[in-house]
């Protein structure tokens, strides 16, 4: 997939996934996966929605099936993977949100969430 990046010079962000999860570049209004650990799942989202988003202006939420904290969420890898793909000019990374300059933007609250079950 090629990524146009505005306001500098074109890029071409090259994208490998397992072919397992191949259906995180299709266009869906939700994407999960199931597995144990090591299946290259939390990289594969983040490589996947953070080329869509700088591609099209996205409203992304990413999250865990346990998520305590915006520590247990998966920030840490987005933020580590925008710096891998060269997207460092385009995302801004903040404490508790991540906003692309085409208007793409992930969450601004997130809640404890525990088995599938939100808690207030």
């Amino acid at each position: 997939m090629s990524v146009a990046i505005p306001a500098g010079e074109p890029r071409l962000i090259t994208a490998q996934l397992p072919k397992k999860l191949a259906f995180l570049m299709d266009m869906h209004p939700y994407k999960v996966a199931w597995g144990g650990r090591h299946g290259l799942k939390t990289r594969s989202f983040a490589v996947a929605l953070l080329t869509l988003g700088a591609n099209q202006k996205l409203r992304i939420l990413c999250c865990r099936e346990i998520m305590n904290s915006i520590k247990d969420s998966v920030h840490e890898e987005l933020k580590l993977t925008i710096e891998a793909l060269g997207l460092d000019k385009f995302y801004t990374v903040l404490d508790n949100e991540i906003r692309g300059r085409n208007g793409t933007s992930g969450s601004k609250r997130l809640r404890p969430w525990r088995n599938g079950h939100g808690t207030s």
